[in-house]
């Protein structure tokens, strides 16, 4: 995180498909995009950061066939995330250390506020 060039904590604001559900076959990727509001700027500037996303492959639920994928980062318009970027935009999030970018958590808090600029 701290040879990121941006770094700051947003909320979430809205949540949409890349694809419409009904349309999705079996392990055809997708991806869920959110819109952000910044609400802490720990490093740099939050506008370089256009986007962020979570993905995941789709599984149908009536098939009778269960594939076995990572888990997808469940996120909902409200909650609260670290943004870490390297470059300019769309950045991934997962909870499941993928990305650096993550859920805003007690752990999350722990390992940032050391940061230069981390102002508690």
């Amino acid at each position: 995180m701290s040879r990121a060039a941006t770094v700051f904590i947003a909320t979430l604001t809205s949540a949409s498909l890349d694809a419409p559900s009904g349309e999705m076959q079996n392990k055809q990727s997708y991806c869920v995009k959110f819109t952000f509001v910044p609400q802490r700027v720990i490093k740099r500037q939050p506008e370089t950061v256009t986007g962020l996303a979570t993905g995941i492959r789709h599984d149908d639920p009536n098939d009778q066939q269960f594939y076995r994928f990572a888990e997808q980062t469940r996120l909902v318009p409200g909650d609260n995330v670290l943004v870490v970027a390297d470059q300019p935009g769309e950045i991934a999030i997962s909870d499941i250390g993928c990305t650096p970018s993550r859920p805003w958590d007690r752990e999350t808090y722990d390992a940032t506020r050391s940061l230069p600029g981390f102002n508690p």
